[in-house]
Order: structure tokens, then sequence, then C-alpha cells
């Protein structure tokens, strides 16, 4: 009988270890060719002018009264607009900026973003299962590059499309992240871009989905690659979206325990530096434009974004570690 005992044990340990091996051995296979280039995806830009900025005339019919806030904001310029709050007239004092980028920006130089006063980079990693953003692998690896005064923090986020599972989409992102070494713990945490998910022949392809099917989706999402990756995820969205697909603002709350980074255009929110918000719930990050410049690296416009606080608050509220 202990013969056996131990021949059963022996068999499992075996068995174990070959199937650690065969899921060691699936891992090994996955390379840059397992993941498609986006080509069917649409410019924030495009975003900007066809959905954004129409959300916010219909708002603005809807209130008369209300200040005008539908134009195209103002230019930005780093570093000037970073180190001076214009509204006040006086040095700016806990504001730290950052830009997201995309293979629709492509070619940008890294290494004097922080002598601009900009002092984090998200980049788009991944869009629905199996799709990658074919700029990435360099942006990733340009920012891991710059050291010293010269480093700011960098991210990885992922586009959710509403025809696709959400947990697939997460491990889809995931398994492109570990092929590029992971998240590191200086680095910013995984965000999920929550928006309009529009195509070459579709507006946006959660019409029709329910609310509740919507903000499931995002949740399983947040929920895996939290679990995976340890990092608690952060939440890109738009109120105006919310309005477009009728979601109840209060849905928000089964999403509470994410940080939210708003995009928010606005002239009079961007004159008054406060951005709208859904459910009541303060952002942590604010886009406020798309069309902001820097002075060297690039020479077309970039969305920009702002976050209140002070470094060492910046580094609690994203769990960033060095």
């Amino acid at each position: 009988m202990k013969r056996s005992f131990f021949r059963s044990v022996l068999l499992a340990a075996i068995l174990c270890q070959t199937g650690a091996l065969n899921i060691a051995n699936a891992q090994d296979t996955l390379s840059e060719s397992s993941w498609n280039d986006l080509s069917d995806d649409v410019s924030r830009s495009t975003l900007f002018a066809d959905e954004i900025i129409p959300a916010r005339l219909l708002d603005d019919e809807k209130n008369p009264n209300a200040p005008a806030s539908f134009n195209l904001p103002k230019e930005f310029f780093f570093p000037d607009d970073a180190k001076t709050d214009k509204a006040l007239g006086k040095p700016r004092k806990d504001a730290i900026f950052g830009i997201d980028v995309s293979h629709w920006t492509g070619n940008i130089k890294f290494k004097n973003l922080a002598l601009q006063r900009v002092l984090f980079v998200y980049a788009k990693a991944t869009q629905g299962v199996g799709f990658k953003d074919a700029m990435f692998t360099k942006y990733w690896d340009d920012l891991a590059l710059l050291k010293g005064e010269a480093k700011v923090y960098r991210g990885a986020y992922h586009f959710l499309t509403a025809n696709e599972d959400a947990q697939a989409q997460a491990k889809s992102f995931v398994d492109y992240l570990a092929l590029h070494g992971g998240i590191k713990p200086d680095d910013m945490p995984p965000c999920l871009d929550l928006e309009w998910d529009r195509t070459s022949t579709n507006p946006d392809r959660w019409t029709g989905q329910a609310p509740d099917k919507i903000i499931e989706k995002a949740r399983k999402w947040l929920e895996m690659v939290e679990q995976k990756t340890g990092r608690t995820p952060v939440l890109y969205t738009a109120k105006s979206w919310w309005k477009a697909r009728g979601i109840d603002e209060g849905k928000l709350a089964a999403l509470s325990r994410y940080h939210v980074w708003i995009a928010d255009y606005s002239v009079s929110h961007k004159a008054a530096e406060k951005p709208s918000i859904i459910n009541g719930k303060t952002q942590k990050l604010w886009q406020f434009a798309d069309d902001a410049f820097l002075s060297t690296g690039y020479t077309k416009g970039l969305d920009a974004n702002i976050y209140y606080g002070t470094p060492q608050a910046f580094e609690q509220d994203f769990g960033i570690s060095k």
C-alpha cells in the first residue's frame, strides 16, 4: 500500500511538473507576431471632433444660459503653460503634467520631456483581443532608458472593445506587457480606456448594449488586471460618452475603488480648471487638451493631462514605489 501511495505521489509530481512545463512553453511561444497591429482604430483627434464637441454643443443647447464651451481649447505649450497658472497669474504649485501617446502619435523624442515639465507618459499597448499598438514597444523601451533627472513615469493602457470578452482582453493586455518586462514598481498603474468603440464603419460598437453589461465588462477587466499585476488600474473615460450611452452616473459606484482619468476639453472648464466629473467622483487625472505642444522633440499636437497634488501624493495615489 505504501509503495502504491509513493508511486501515485511520484506520478502526480511528474504530471504536475509536465503541466507546468507545458504552460511555460506555451508562454514562451508568445512573441510580437502573436498580436496583430491595429488597423481599424480611430484617432483621438477624430473622436474629439466627431463626438466630444457635438456632445458639448448638445449640452449648450439644453442650457442656453450656460457659458459657451464648445470651441477648441486654446493651445497649451510646454513648459511655459505648465510653469504658470494663467488664471491666477502666478507660478504653478502642486501640478504634475503628462501626455498620452499611440501609433497615431508617431515618432516622438522623450529625452527632454522632464525639462519641459512633462513627468508621465501613458502609451497605448493593446486593444480588444490580440491587437497591439505598433509603436508601443519603441515607446516603452525608450521611456525605460530615461534615467536620473530626465526620467519620467511610464504607463500602459488598453482600449476596451465592445464585442469581445473582457477577461480575454485583460489576458491579452497582461501577456503583451509581460512580453516587454511587465509593469515595474516605479511605473504608472495599468489603465483601461472606456469610451467610443469606433471603427471606420461603426460609430460606436457599444450602442445597443445594456449599461449593466458595459459596467460589468469594465469591472471584469479591471479586477483581472489588478489580480494579475498586483497594481490597481485606472479608468479613463469621458462624461459625454456616459451620457451618449444613457448610462446612469450612479453606476460608476460599481467601479468606485478605481481612480478616474477624465477626458474633458471644455474651454470654460479649462479656464476654471474644474473638469466635469461623473457621479460626484473627483478625477485623479484630467485630460484637458489634445493640442498641447512641446518646445522640442515633437511638432504636432499632443494630449495633455494634469494631476493636482505633490510628487509624494502622486506616487502614493498611483501605487508607485522606487
